[in-house]
């Protein structure tokens, strides 16, 4: 666990560092999505290990088994969270592998620290285009109703957008 402060609050990020048996010298920070805990990467882990590298594999505050703050979280905050994290473990330079949300983290990355990233794969990122054009606004409170009433047998039923 790593203790930050984000917003005057306490937190602490709950990591995984896999050292590799045979390092090749290389680290890669794998970068969880929404609704997602860091456990997900295993497998990714295990191959990356094999490999040689290290595997850094932090929970985003919010998420998994990291601290639930009361204050709203921001990507710009995560992406600082992370870049914490890899001055605590000491890592100059890291490959990153990110999903989905953690594609808007890790483009916040590398948009205010490129010197820090070697390699970078975006896997299912969102947030990249700019939806507003497409979508109009949805107030919070209508989203969170939605949701509220998604049920697999529901969403399997309906052909409609999930955000209405």
């Amino acid at each position: 666990m790593l203790p930050l402060v984000n917003d005057g609050e306490q937190v602490r990020m709950a990591y995984m560092d896999v050292a590799a048996t045979q390092p090749n010298g290389r680290t890669v920070l794998l970068l969880h999505g929404r609704n997602f805990p860091s456990s997900y990467w295993a497998p990714v882990v295990k191959t990356l290990n094999e490999a040689g590298y290290r595997v850094l594999v932090p929970d985003q505050i919010g998420f998994g088994k990291s601290s639930k703050p009361s204050a709203d979280l921001h990507f710009d905050t995560l992406a600082r969270n992370t870049i914490a994290l890899l001055d605590h473990l000491q890592i100059a330079r890291a490959d990153i592998v990110a999903h989905s949300m953690g594609g808007m983290i890790a483009v916040r990355i590398a948009r205010a620290y490129p010197d820090r990233i070697q390699h970078l794969l975006l896997a299912a990122p969102i947030g990249l285009e700019d939806y507003r054009l497409y979508v109009p606004p949805t107030p919070t409170e209508k989203i969170l109703e939605h949701e509220d009433k998604l049920t697999a047998t529901a969403t399997a039923s309906s052909s409609r957008p999930i955000i209405p």
